[in-house]
């Protein structure tokens, strides 16, 4: 009997550090992660043909912050958009706020402890697949 497929997550963090204990963590609790720094890098991937169960995005990054990195993605890939968390460290603004009520995602606040971010991950990673079964 196969294994199941690892699900996979892409995580979009432009903090080095930050965004390698989450691709530890992430693989230590038996997921596949690739980690880029930039919302580009992980536009180009997609735009690539690479699939994703959970994409793990930042907010606010230099260059393309998480919001245009929402957009493209809807406008390009609308299936991925339920795949998208987002995590912050200015969840308080208004602007902020409304955005992300408006795409109806989960948000991490950031700092979050590890098994909040396990959890998220499992409940999203979870509903994409169920939905690519059905």
């Amino acid at each position: 009997e196969t294994a199941p497929m690892r699900a996979r997550c892409l995580i979009v963090e432009d903090e080095p550090l930050l965004g390698k204990s989450i691709e530890k963590f992430l693989r230590r609790v038996g997921y596949e992660t690739i980690t880029v720094m930039r919302a580009e890098d992980g536009l180009q991937r997609i735009a690539a043909g690479e699939e994703f169960d959970v994409i793990l995005t930042d907010l606010h990054m230099p260059g393309m912050g998480g919001e245009q990195f929402y957009e493209r993605l809807r406008t390009r890939r609308p299936d991925l958009v339920t795949a998208l968390i987002f995590t912050s460290g200015d969840v308080a603004s208004r602007d902020t706020h409304e955005f992300l009520q408006g795409t109806g995602r989960p948000v991490l606040a950031k700092p979050y402890e590890l098994p909040e971010l396990k959890a998220i991950v499992d409940r999203v990673s979870a509903e994409q697949r169920r939905g690519a079964a059905v």
